[in-house]
């Protein structure tokens, strides 16, 4: 099928049906039924591509936002565990430190019984030096009373 056209003069020209739009000289545009069809088409086509690639890009959209939920559930989830697990390391700590109060408690009343026996035991050194004077005392009493009773045996006789 082949579509004519008249311009203003009059004269009569093909138009061809391989040509979608072609402007007249009266500055019309002038279309055959199996151009608008081909246009239709190309339109409908364009439509297609388009709804495919729209279609396309919510999946995409739809599997990036899914995969974002589920990385953002395991962070979640991670951020529990690492929430328990604080706290349990809390726990230990507080128990550690009750048992380092402790010890220290038991230390210092260590230290206390130490203090006290060195005391002890500087009384009795003290006595001990009191007592090796004496005794040193009493060696040089008994000494001088050897020689005294020595020297009345060796008068007597």
């Amino acid at each position: 099928m082949t579509a004519v056209s008249l311009n203003s003069t009059g004269q009569v020209f093909p138009v061809s049906p391989l040509v979608l739009l072609r402007p007249g000289d009266a500055g019309g545009i002038f279309i055959t039924e199996e151009a608008l069809v081909k246009c239709l088409n190309l339109l409908a086509d364009a439509i297609n591509v388009q709804h495919d690639q729209q279609t396309q890009f919510e999946a995409s959209a739809t599997n990036r936002l899914d995969a974002l939920k589920t990385r953002m559930a395991a962070l979640e989830d991670e951020f529990v565990r690492v929430d328990e697990t604080t706290a349990r390391q809390a726990e230990v700590v507080k128990t550690q430190a009750a048992d380092v109060q402790l010890m220290k408690k038991r230390i210092e009343e260590q230290i206390l019984v130490i203090a006290a026996k060195a005391a002890e035991m500087t009384e009795v050194d003290r006595r001990m030096k009191l007592m090796e004077r004496v005794v040193a005392g009493s060696k040089t009493e008994v000494a001088q009373l050897k020689t005294s009773a020595q020297q009345q045996l060796t008068a007597l006789t």
